[in-house]
């Protein structure tokens, strides 16, 4: 009883709180729903220097929110919170009866834990209104479809995810490495069928060439890693990407609070101050982080290289919840809210019976929890958050997490057997 007042007390506050702020307008919710009327009232994307340019999302993301645009902004505000925390709701659902095995009227007391560690990053995502949670419920729901034996059609939900934030593409990786062809395949057709063909019908052929070409320029030219450290922008404490990070603390960047993604926040004053330990050049940083991140993309395929019928149902599992933690690794541009990510493997981690067929032991839980707790002491200060430790923390938990997951493939199979490659519909294994 207790857990379910605390899981409903949070839920609660959430929804409050994204009520609040949605029904006021406020970013970020406020740039999706312009960016939607934008195509209601013209037939177009918004230009830049909109307040609906949205120039780091596919098109796609821009006209799933002409449905919400049809309602008077307080109204659409309201309605956007009200899906997010149905949404929410149903991925502690997901997580507590799949994955956990709760028993159907007991669902939440498994959710406790993992949803009061990750509370604090809800709040973020809860008061931006961000798609979050979107994101997360298509890449579960996918999952579970997967799981389940429904191949092809668990490519819908994630093709959908990578239209929305191209970041969960790291997950047809994932499907390649364990030769899920039909899945990986079907996410691919997904984003083909409901992206550039579906924006040709929206806005025609010669915009949606137009909008795909100011797409690659805006976030994977100008919104790389490279780029930001190479022409410090987003380098202020809000974001936590590695590559930001690095130039903060390897040259004198200067962190104080800036607004580039709003054109009417451009600047805001306060005292410049940097807290680099060294001073070197920002192309030898560029560099440096490359190397970095070729090298965790190389480490994490020889980690995830065992096809799936190599390991069983919670090895996969928690495979498949890394590569989600993964996903904050290699983003340029990383806020607190994309910490709600690190759910899966959290919720995962509590479940004694997933721990003990994936070979983790409880000790190594713990050490997860500390990891994650750890940083966020230090969320209220802008001068200690410019050094990173909330992703520093996230490498580590997730290296703890593969090199447990390397010791134990040498091991005999563990609470089952393992996985088939092509499983019955709503079998046990993968």
């Amino acid at each position: 009883m207790l857990a379910l007042l605390a899981v409903a007390a949070m839920l609660t506050a959430l929804y409050v709180l994204a009520g609040w702020y949605g029904w006021k307008g406020a970013p970020d919710f406020e740039f999706l729903y312009r960016a939607g009327l934008h195509i209601r009232h013209h037939a177009a994307l918004a230009p830049a220097g909109d307040v609906g340019y949205l120039p780091w999302y596919l098109p796609a993301a821009s006209r799933m929110f002409v449905g919400l645009a049809m309602l008077p902004g307080p109204f659409a505000g309201l309605a956007w919170a009200t899906l997010n925390i149905v949404m929410l709701v149903t991925i502690l659902r997901w997580f507590g009866r799949h994955f956990n095995e709760a028993p159907a009227g007991h669902w939440y007391a498994s959710q406790l834990i993992p949803f009061l560690l990750t509370f604090p990053y809800w709040i973020y995502q809860f008061r931006l209104n961000q798609m979050t949670v979107l994101v997360l419920l298509l890449c579960v729901g996918s999952f579970l479809l997967w799981e389940s034996g429904r191949r092809t059609i668990a490519g819908l939900p994630l093709g959908l995810a990578i239209l929305m934030k191209t970041t969960p593409v790291i997950l047809i990786g994932w499907l390649v490495l364990k030769r899920q062809w039909r899945t990986a395949g079907a996410a691919v057709v997904t984003c083909l069928l409901l992206g550039p063909v579906c924006d040709v019908a929206a806005f025609g052929a010669s915009n949606t060439l137009k909008y795909y070409h100011q797409w690659y320029q805006a976030a994977v030219r100008d919104g790389s890693h490279r780029h930001f450290i190479m022409a410090q922008q987003e380098v202020d404490h809000r974001n936590q990407a590695v590559g930001v990070t690095m130039a903060r603390v390897l040259h004198p960047v200067d962190c104080r609070m800036h607004f580039w993604n709003d054109p009417r926040m451009s600047t805001i004053r306060s005292r410049s101050f940097t807290v680099n330990l060294v001073d070197l050049p920002l192309a030898d940083v560029a560099d440096l982080y490359g190397k970095f991140a070729l090298l965790i993309v190389v480490l994490l395929a020889f980690v995830m290289r065992r096809p799936a019928k190599l390991l069983n149902r919670s090895q996969l599992r928690l495979e498949w919840a890394v590569v989600l933690l993964a996903m904050m690794w290699f983003m340029p541009v990383l806020r607190l809210y994309h910490y709600a990510w690190g759910y899966p493997l959290l919720a995962m981690l509590c479940s004694r019976q997933l721990r003990r067929q994936a070979g983790i032991s409880t000790r190594l839980a713990v050490a997860v929890v500390v990891l994650w707790v750890a940083p966020m002491v230090v969320l209220d200060s802008r001068l200690l958050r410019c050094f990173g430790p909330i992703v520093w923390a996230i490498f580590l938990i997730g290296a703890l997490v593969c090199a447990a997951m390397v010791a134990r493939q040498d091991r005999p199979s563990i609470g089952g057997a393992s996985a088939t490659a092509e499983p019955a519909p709503l079998s046990d294994h993968v």
